[in-house]
């Protein structure tokens, strides 16, 4: 499966912190194609249980909180 996973960063240091996964689907899913929103508050990506990730018809849009707050949802 596939899993989305974001780094935080600090300006000042240069630091790059440990990874924290966002989106944790089941083992037979994939989610790929990640996009933060203009404000950075969520978090657009694609989900699929079969099929590659480029073209696949399969996939559906899925949307989280960007600081992992609130259950992903379908769109």
């Amino acid at each position: 499966s596939g899993r989305i996973v974001v780094f935080d960063y600090d300006e000042g240091t240069g630091a790059v912190g440990a990874p924290r996964v966002l989106v944790d689907p089941d083992a037979a899913a994939f989610a790929y194609y990640p996009s933060f929103s203009p404000d950075g508050a969520w978090v657009l990506y694609n989900q699929a249980t079969s099929g590659t990730s480029y073209d696949n018809a399969n996939a559906q849009l899925w949307v989280t909180k960007a600081d992992g707050s609130r259950a992903r949802t379908a769109g």
